[in-house]
């Protein structure tokens, strides 16, 4: 992980100092992720400081840094170096810039760290730095796994779940394009794992997966650089591995982490896993979320999951609320029947469903929410003509010609304010009887009463004889 937090790091300034002015004779802005070392000279936004330091030190010595950038905005000055030896031989330059500036910041790429330069900092403790990896054991034990499938061109979801069943896997949207047995999920679980990339960082492998702890598992990804310069546009992958279900008995979270290396070797002197780094995982235990009141929807309907609610517990049992940093695994409103949506957010992941029912033409709930329309209005019954239609006060882009082949059924009712909006799953006639299934959101104990208006749209093909409707709740059908 923080090997990946440094990544992101590097990445962000590089990119910043694409929108920064240069100073035309100084070369154009590097990589600062494939070289050895940044060194930045911040002055403050104190123009005669930096030109001071410019033109009566900097000009007048001989630097070994390969490129740098000046920028007119910030007046910060950054030299970036390729390897440890003209690191090293600058290093009494660097430090003799601070009668310019105090603020001098080191950045060893290799290592993922950051020194704060002073006159404190000797040349023998940059070395230290330097070889902090040098004699670093690996401290992990990798798990038997078996990889089935790395894409970069499509995101399952940004984060990691697991799929133990095959009627889980069976829901899914995303078609895999691996061939899965029976029997499968009999003895193994699925992991996959997803999110965003740089369109030029390349997903080579899945290197091992081990524990970091007796509840959380890592998946290292090995990726590589594909061109010198992160390009910033940003696209997806997925990968999909499985184990033995044993290997996740007693596991909640799952995360994961690139080891990037680059053509010139970067990275390479810290091991991803070691004795040196400590596990940075904060007190987070688990993940609840509260379900929406609306679960079904029709076909093509837009999936409004707005009031999905999620919470990480924490050691001490207190919920932290995350209002939006969370993801979502990809559903389909066009595709009829179950759908499972993972929710993740850093390594832990719920899921829940939700259920996309077919649209029919000759009978929908049109208005499912507060009364429009009073009693002494208008009664529960079928509307047959326009003028009627119009005392409903809603507008349901219905003209006269509309009640030549349908009618409009009125139904009002009483209910708890968490759960009054309705969804039709499907109707049936018995016995010259029209029947409505209604799918029914459960209610909150203690919330309020209040009323609620139903309006149909009915063939007249379907009306039955005594002109009434049976309506059949249901709040069981995911």
């Amino acid at each position: 992980m923080k090997k990946l937090m440094t990544v992101l790091f590097s990445l962000i300034v590089s990119l910043s100092l694409l929108g920064c002015d240069k100073d035309k004779d100084l070369g154009p802005t590097p990589n600062t992720l494939s070289n050895y070392a940044t060194v930045e000279l911040r002055f403050m936004y104190q123009e005669n400081t930096v030109n001071d330091w410019k033109t009566k030190y900097h000009d007048k010595n001989k630097w070994g840094y390969t490129t740098s950038n000046l920028s007119d905005v910030s007046k910060s000055f950054i030299m970036n170096y390729i390897n440890q030896k003209d690191l090293l031989n600058d290093y009494s330059k660097i430090m003799s810039s601070l009668d310019y500036t105090n603020i001098i910041y080191l950045n060893l790429h290799t290592t993922g760290r950051e020194i704060n330069i002073n006159s404190s900092i000797t040349k023998e403790d940059l070395i230290k730095e330097m070889n902090l990896y040098k004699d670093t054991a690996l401290t992990y034990e990798s798990l038997e796994f078996q990889t089935h499938y790395i894409t970069l061109e499509e995101m399952f979801i940004n984060g990691s779940v697991i799929i133990d069943s095959m009627e889980t896997y069976k829901s899914l949207t995303t078609d895999f394009p691996i061939t899965i047995e029976e029997d499968f999920f009999s003895n193994r679980s699925m992991i996959v794992v997803g999110g965003y990339r740089s369109g030029s960082l390349l997903i080579d492998s899945i290197e091992s997966l081990f524990y970091l702890n007796d509840s959380t598992l890592e998946v290292a990804l090995t990726s590589s650089a594909a061109t010198p310069m992160f390009t910033d546009d940003l696209r997806y992958y997925t990968v999909v591995v499985s184990v033995e279900k044993a290997i996740l008995n007693n596991i909640n979270r799952i995360i994961s982490h690139h080891h990037i290396t680059f053509e010139d070797g970067s990275y390479s002197d810290k091991p991803f896993h070691n004795t040196v780094d400590d596990i940075e995982l904060n007190d987070y235990v688990r993940m609840y979320i509260g379900l929406p009141p609306k679960l079904v929807f029709q076909k093509g309907a837009y999936v409004d999951l707005t009031y999905l609610e999620v919470y990480l517990i924490n050691t001490d049992g207190h919920y932290e609320y995350i209002p939006s940093e969370y993801s979502l695994s990809a559903y389909d409103s066009n595709h009829v029947g179950n759908q499972t949506i993972y929710v993740s957010y850093k390594g832990f992941t719920k899921s829940f469903k939700i259920e996309i029912i077919e649209f029919n033409e000759f009978l929908q709930l049109l208005y499912s929410n507060k009364p429009t329309v009073s009693d002494d209005i208008l009664s529960d019954g079928y509307i047959d003509d326009y003028e009627t239609y119009l005392k409903l006060n809603l507008d349901l882009q219905i003209d006269e010609t509309f009640f030549e082949t349908y009618s409009l059924f009125l139904h009002r009712y009483i209910s708890s304010n968490t759960n009054l909006e309705r969804v039709l799953t499907k109707y049936e006639v018995i016995d010259n009887l029209l029947y409505l299934h209604i799918y029914k959101p459960e209610y909150s104990a203690g919330e309020a009463l209040i009323a609620g208006q139903l309006v149909f749209k009915v063939s007249k093909d379907l009306r039955n004889i005594n002109d009434t409707i049976e309506l059949v709740h249901n709040r069981n059908l995911l």
